[in-house]
């Protein structure tokens, strides 16, 4: 299995699956923000009406996300947004 990392220009990536990182409060990383607005709003919907709560290890694979060329989205819980560092992220 190969992996990549894309720092910008996700929603034009032609991918099997984008990792987008979520925190507790509903609150979106850079990358799943835009991804959202790309979507019309999907994930902030999918977090609203519960489906994935964003605590560390949550995870949520959603298909056809519109506005974006990769196949799925897989949303990954980051837990709460204070005392966040990349070691977390790493570890999600």
């Amino acid at each position: 299995m190969r992996y990549d990392l894309w720092s910008k220009g996700l929603s034009d990536l032609e991918v099997e699956c984008l990792v987008l990182g979520i925190f507790e409060d509903g609150e979106l990383t850079q990358d799943a923000n835009a991804i959202d607005k790309a979507s019309g709003g999907r994930i902030k919907a999918l977090l609203a009406r519960g489906d994935c709560a964003g605590r560390v290890g949550d995870t949520l694979l959603v298909t056809d996300v519109g506005g974006t060329k990769a196949r799925r989205v897989l949303l990954t819980g980051l837990g709460a947004r204070k005392g966040f560092k990349r070691k977390r992220w790493r570890g999600a």
